[in-house]
């Protein structure tokens, strides 16, 4: 995930008048019930931490859980988009809640980096 949000920090920050650091917003749907949104959410969590220590960059992580529903991934990406104004979300794990996110971020243009293995075969 670091080589991501070094790649990020020059094009998709916003550049603050008589600043050098530059602030921009990542946004992370995961399900905090399970085990596994749990160990995303701490690796997410140190690698903005360890990113942040090495760079003038500051990114912001605004993470929500969609617990087991999912139908609640389209309302946290509506969410991550349109109230914290996310450039990018991570996460989603299941390649319905791809399915299902992809026309919003197309539409919004902004990037959806998944965590989902495998290519599902018809």
């Amino acid at each position: 995930m670091i080589p991501f949000l070094l790649l990020s920090s020059k094009t998709l920050g916003d550049r603050k008048e008589n600043s050098t650091k530059v602030k921009f917003s990542i946004g992370a749907i995961v399900d905090y019930s399970s085990r596994m949104g749990k160990e995303e959410t701490t690796a997410m969590k140190m690698a903005i931490h360890d990113y942040f220590n090495y760079n003038e960059n500051k990114p912001v992580l605004h993470i929500e859980d969609t617990g087991k529903d999912p139908t609640q991934t389209t309302v946290a990406a509506m969410d991550l988009i349109n109230k914290k104004q996310v450039r990018v979300i991570l996460g989603l794990r299941k390649w319905y809640e791809v399915a299902l996110t992809a026309e919003l971020s197309d539409r919004e243009k902004v990037p959806v980096l998944s965590f989902a293995d495998g290519i599902p075969r018809p």
